[in-house]
């Protein structure tokens, strides 16, 4: 007996063929029958963090936050030996801001690592961020300085 493959000649009519095996194929997802999962149930793992680029000439793109001790350093000098996450055009300081993940409260930090511009983050979901005298906060259009009064 002989196996043809798709991109031969069809089989002569005095020339058997050997039978094709059924393959069983998986059931098509529906959507609406799938059940719907918050956050807060799914658990942490061993899985790094992973951050998405949401505007900018790296829109869309994701970056993977690792746990290592030095954690990630994003900047814009590329023969730097401790910038772990280059990029460029995106108006970088040459050393800019790091997220490190603390193993003893299993928590990520982000840090401004001496940038001209500095670093800002947007709070969401009611969530809090503890404030210090020197920080800046931007509320709106208003660049707000903390002081002790």
């Amino acid at each position: 007996m002989t196996t043809r493959f798709e991109d031969e000649d069809p089989p002569r009519e005095d020339e058997e063929m050997d039978p094709v095996p059924e393959v069983e194929l998986a059931p098509l997802a529906v959507p609406k029958s799938m059940e719907r999962v918050r956050m807060e149930q799914l658990s942490t793992g061993p899985v790094d963090f992973v951050a998405r680029c949401t505007q900018g000439l790296f829109a869309g793109r994701f970056i993977y936050i690792n746990r290592t001790p030095q954690g990630e350093l994003f900047g814009s000098d590329q023969s730097s030996k401790d910038v772990t996450m280059y990029i460029e055009n995106a108006g970088l300081s040459k050393s800019h801001a790091e997220i490190k993940f603390n193993a003893t409260t299993c928590q990520y930090f982000l840090r401004d690592a001496g940038s001209v511009d500095g670093t800002w983050i947007r709070i969401r979901w009611n969530r809090s961020v503890e404030i210090a005298p020197g920080q800046e906060i931007r509320i709106g259009d208003s660049l707000i300085e903390v002081q002790q009064g």
